[in-house]
């Protein structure tokens, strides 16, 4: 980090997309951990667990995609 300080140059990117692209993925891996337990303990899960689990999959690529736009018109 000092050595960034001394010779480099730090770039702070503050871009409400990625902090709902961490918060989607935090949402996404609690889930995920939580049908992890229960196939764990009971072998079965729901078929509402895979479609929220598809749709939020989906929603961070949508997000992903966009990001990825924006960053690449402003180079």
């Amino acid at each position: 980090m000092r050595a960034m300080a001394l010779n480099g140059y730090i770039l702070k990117l503050d871009l409400p997309q990625i902090r709902e692209m961490t918060r989607l993925l935090s949402n996404m891996t609690n889930n995920l951990n939580q049908i992890a337990k229960r196939l764990n303990a009971h072998g079965q899960m729901y078929e509402t667990e895979i479609e929220e689990v598809q749709q939020k999959q989906n929603e961070l690529w949508v997000m992903m995609h966009q990001l990825l736009a924006l960053l690449d018109r402003s180079e």
